[in-house]
């Protein structure tokens, strides 16, 4: 059985210090955003923090061509925060989805190349639009399925070594499964077992707001007058549960 323990600090101040630590000792630091609630909020923190040291981070968006338009101006909205601590990385790059839509084609085949006439929407003039990294050594899962999104993530991470990518994936109020598969690895950096951390090839994921529960995300986007998607708006509406509410 999971338990809890409490200490003499909130989450907010957990998150804060742990984005301090990231600072200290990550030269390129990178925040992964889906234009969702989790990481409209990790991209806030993080940017506060960079703009605080003078410094840069990475907004990364894959764009998966087929999304929610609030969605695409969420993103839009996260990179004009603070422009001068953003390094816009919004990739459109051509790979698979599962295709839930079709009985006869099971793949999607996002911005695929020869195809501009049937994109759902342009790609835009500041986007990534060819893979940043080594297509001779590019890699991927399943072969059978084609390069997909995780794919996407894996050459990514790979060409930037030694760089932080920050994730707004929440453990507390999910499945014990995700916070065990967060937190069974410490990652040791600067002698010290970071728990909260995974490690790939070259490049370190952190979860700086791990411990955050759904409520502890809307608070903080309420007190501190962040936009977030109109999609949530409609799924309480519709009565979703509050686990089933995602971008």
């Amino acid at each position: 059985m999971l338990r809890q323990r409490y200490g003499n600090k909130t989450v907010l101040d957990a998150a804060r210090e742990r984005l301090a630590f990231i600072f200290d000792h990550f030269e390129t630091v990178i925040v992964s955003v889906s234009g969702g609630k989790d990481s409209t909020v990790l991209a806030h923190l993080s940017l506060t923090e960079a703009a605080r040291r003078g410094r840069k981070v990475g907004i990364n968006f894959i764009d998966e061509e087929v999304v929610f338009q609030s969605t695409v101006e969420q993103v839009e909205h996260l990179m004009g925060l603070f422009p001068e601590a953003t390094a816009k990385l919004w990739l459109q790059v051509p790979f698979n989805l599962t295709n839930s839509c079709s009985t006869t084609e099971g793949q999607l085949h996002c911005w695929e190349p020869g195809a501009h006439e049937v994109w759902m929407r342009p790609k835009r003039e500041d986007a990534i639009k060819y893979p940043p990294w080594d297509r001779a050594v590019q890699t991927i899962r399943n072969k059978q399925k084609g390069f997909g999104f995780r794919d996407v993530i894996d050459n990514l991470e790979r060409c930037r070594p030694g760089a932080a990518f920050l994730v707004g994936l929440r453990a507390a109020g999910e499945s014990p499964n995700r916070w065990r598969a967060v937190t069974k690895n410490p990652v040791t950096i600067a002698g010290r077992d970071i728990y909260w951390a995974t490690r790939g090839r070259g490049a370190t994921t952190l979860y700086p707001i791990y411990d955050w529960n759904f409520h502890d995300v809307w608070k903080y986007i309420h007190n501190s007058g962040l936009r977030y998607s109109r999609i949530y708006d409609y799924q309480f509406k519709k009565g979703y549960p509050f686990s089933q509410m995602r971008v």
